[in-house]
């Protein structure tokens, strides 16, 4: 008969061997992302049933093998926008898309930019930065506005950049937030107005150290990642739930953050301005 520490030691097994499984597969959603990879043949790459495999990816990342693998193609069509001369098309083509007009109109769903915009987004993230860096926490986050969201970010102690904190309907992070802050260290934040109708939604944060390279905010290789515990329940415009969150370097297993960071800081600016 089994005891606690027993049972213990058999259910961290058997999550470290599920952990493992959907690391290898999201390997080659890595290196197979431009053609039809199906559900099927990730489940066997796993090396479980189709049922099993499913239930077990959405448990370890939070999404869907589909959802993963289409966000993980956005950002092979980020890198090749913003590293290579290739026209569009031919983008659209190396990541696995047969149709131009749907790559675009998936490419703008995630990222908030259609292909052409974000490409030419590279030369307004500097100037951004710095109207950013000049503008006190407590007018761009207007404290005349009722607060929806307030909770507590913990992070690197001598960390100083950007902190983005947004509301999603699932932790798939694709299109603008329902609601967004921008910090610019660690500590406790407040999203307010929350204008969405009640039901469960989720905080996930990206945090990046201030540097100079444009690169450095558009793709996510330096991104710090952040999502709390459990969902948020809203309703009637408050939030109930745990709300604290805690940077962390990303793992293999975070989905991949499509809206562009820069797209919501300029955002943000406009309405700060206006």
């Amino acid at each position: 008969m089994l005891n606690s520490q027993n049972v213990a030691v058999y259910n961290q097994h058997t999550s470290n061997k599920h952990n493992e499984a959907i690391r290898r597969v999201i390997e080659v959603m890595h290196k197979e992302y431009n053609r039809r990879l199906t559900v099927q043949e990730l489940a066997d790459c796993a090396q479980y049933s189709l049922y099993h495999f499913e239930r077990i990816f959405q448990k370890e990342t939070g999404i869907s093998p589909g959802q993963f693998l289409a966000s993980i193609r956005i950002e092979k069509a980020k890198h090749l926008l913003l590293k290579t001369t290739l026209n569009i098309s031919d983008i659209s083509s190396q990541i696995g898309y047969v149709s131009l007009a749907t790559f675009s109109r998936r490419f703008k769903a995630y990222v908030g930019l259609n292909p052409s915009q974000f490409r030419k987004s590279l030369n307004q993230v500097l100037p951004d930065l710095d109207k950013l860096r000049i503008i006190s926490d407590n007018p761009l986050n207007d404290r005349k506005r009722e607060v929806g969201i307030q909770g507590e970010i913990f992070g690197p102690p001598d960390f100083k950049g950007i902190i983005l904190i947004g509301l999603f309907p699932s932790l798939e992070s694709k299109g603008e937030p329902l609601a967004c802050t921008i910090l610019r260290k660690p500590g406790f934040y407040a999203i307010r107005e929350l204008d969405v109708p009640d039901g469960e939604y989720y905080l996930i944060s990206a945090a990046f150290h201030w540097s100079r390279n444009p690169l450095y905010y558009l793709l996510s290789n330096h991104v710090l990642r952040s999502t709390n515990e459990g969902k948020i329940s809203i309703k009637g415009g408050k939030a109930f739930g745990n709300t604290s969150l805690i940077l962390r370097e990303a793992l293999q297993t975070d989905p991949p953050i499509s809206i562009s960071v820069p797209y919501l800081i300029h955002r943000t600016l406009n309405r700060y301005h206006s």
